[in-house]
């Protein structure tokens, strides 16, 4: 089973003497300093950036997104990010919180899939002046709430803004919330969560079907039909995404890279880096595109 992170490890990324935390739970920073673009980093707890001014330029799972002001970026737990440049003008707050806290507050598992999924399609939106003063009016006051250490329902009062926050963001992604998703959908949302969560231990069919409760042909069928990706291009999509991060950003050998994504070794992890990258990872590493 999967181990959620139950505290922050705050981002090497960012720098800031005011940031405010409780518990490693909840940390927010107010005008921090992004730093380290020369490297890439694997997100701990669900983070949002509001960026006020300057432009920010940057990989999302390996994917380019440039946030300017009036953005709102959302990096989830375990998204992988490099930060290519940043303006000298860059003014930004940003949240910090554990995928724990967002499964607590949350308690219907179908409202967290749909939230997750909305920003999975949409990490970074130019919101309008009202929702983007809305956004960072909360961040501020939740701020203030979290330095009232006296009162005894500080927690319970965060909580349930946290709450109110993510449901705000779900409305900024997603406008059309009133729809409900239909059976497919939902079976493609859970697939895509249950790949985010598995995808370093497992890449066969039969895992995913399995736990959908359904048969791996209808799934296939269902994922094709409703995405217009099959289910094992999903797969190979996050693993090459975890595969380039190791190779680009940590001093692992091809070898230890190949077991931390359970390939049985060395020579079918290159094959299969090679079939989808075009070169063999000892390449990829050399010419660190």
């Amino acid at each position: 089973m999967e181990q959620i992170r139950e505290h922050i490890i705050f981002p090497e990324w960012l720098e800031n003497n005011e940031r405010a935390a409780i518990d490693d739970e909840i940390a927010i920073y107010e005008y921090p300093t992004i730093c380290d673009t020369e490297r890439s980093h694997v997100v701990s707890g669900d983070t949002i950036i509001l960026c006020e001014s300057g432009t920010i330029d940057m990989l999302v799972n390996m994917e380019r997104v440039v946030a300017r002001s009036q953005y709102i970026v959302i990096l989830l737990d375990d998204y992988i990010v490099k930060f290519n440049s940043v303006s000298d003008d860059m003014r930004c707050r940003v949240l910090i919180n554990t995928r724990q806290l967002f499964e607590n507050i949350l308690a219907d598992v179908n409202e967290r899939l749909h939230i997750a999924m909305s920003i999975y399609k949409t990490p970074c939106k130019r919101l309008n002046e009202p929702m983007f003063r809305s956004m960072t009016d909360h961040i501020i006051m939740l701020k203030r709430i979290m330095s009232i250490e006296e009162n005894p329902d500080r927690i319970n009062i965060i909580r349930h803004m946290m709450i109110a926050y993510y449901y705000g963001i779900r409305s900024c992604l997603y406008p059309d919330i009133s729809r409900k998703l239909s059976h497919k959908e939902l079976v493609v949302e859970r697939f895509i969560e249950l790949v985010k969560k598995h995808h370093m231990q497992e890449r066969m069919l039969s895992f995913y079907a399995d736990r959908l409760c359904i048969t791996t042909k209808y799934m296939s069928k269902l994922i094709k039909e409703t995405t217009g990706k099959s289910p094992n291009d999903w797969i190979d999509e996050y693993v090459m995404v975890r595969a380039k991060y190791m190779l680009k950003s940590t001093d692992l050998s091809i070898q230890q890279i190949s077991i931390e994504l359970h390939f049985q070794n060395a020579s079918f992890f290159a094959k299969y880096f090679r079939r989808h990258a075009g070169m063999s990872p000892k390449e990829y590493r050399k010419n660190r595109i």
